[in-house]
C-alpha cells in the first residue's frame, strides 16, 4: 500500500482538499456520484462510487465502472461481463454483455461479443 501522499482526492476551486485522499484513482462527478478505485493492482483493484459528501455510496466491488448517465451506470463483474446499476448499487440490468456504453436518450449500446445493439433501461433490445 502506498502512503497517502500518492492517493488521489478531490479539491475545491481554491485548491483545498474536500475529501480525504484515500483512493488510488478517482474520476469526476456525474449525476452526483464519482467513481473511485481502491487499488492500481489490475487483479485486486475494484471500482465503487462516492457521493458529493465523500461518503462511499457503492462499495468498491466492480472490475470496471462508468459514470452515471440517466440514473444508471455500467459496471463489469468478476466474470468480465457488463451490466447496469442504479445509484443504490442495485443491478438493474444483469451483467451479461461483453461491452457496454453509457445511456443517452434512453438507450445504451451493448455488445454480445459479435454484435452491437441498443437496449432500453429495462434491458430490452431495441435495435
Amino acid at each position: 500500500m502506498r502512503d497517502n501522499e500518492f492517493k488521489k482526492c478531490f479539491i475545491d476551486r481554491s485548491g483545498k482538499v474536500v475529501f480525504l485522499c484515500q483512493w488510488d484513482d478517482v474520476k469526476g462527478f456525474s449525476e452526483g456520484m464519482a467513481i473511485i478505485r481502491d487499488s492500481y493492482d489490475a487483479q485486486k483493484g475494484r471500482y465503487g462510487y462516492i457521493d458529493k459528501t465523500g461518503r462511499v455510496a457503492i462499495p468498491c466491488q466492480w472490475k470496471d465502472a462508468g459514470g452515471f448517465h440517466e440514473e444508471l451506470a455500467y459496471v463489469k463483474d468478476e466474470n468480465g461481463k457488463y451490466g447496469y446499476i442504479d445509484k443504490t448499487g442495485k443491478v438493474v440490468i444483469p451483467c451479461i454483455y461483453d461491452g457496454a456504453k453509457s445511456f443517452s436518450d434512453g438507450l445504451a449500446l451493448v455488445n454480445n461479443g459479435s454484435n452491437d445493439f441498443f437496449i432500453n433501461k429495462k434491458g430490452e433490445i431495441v435495435f
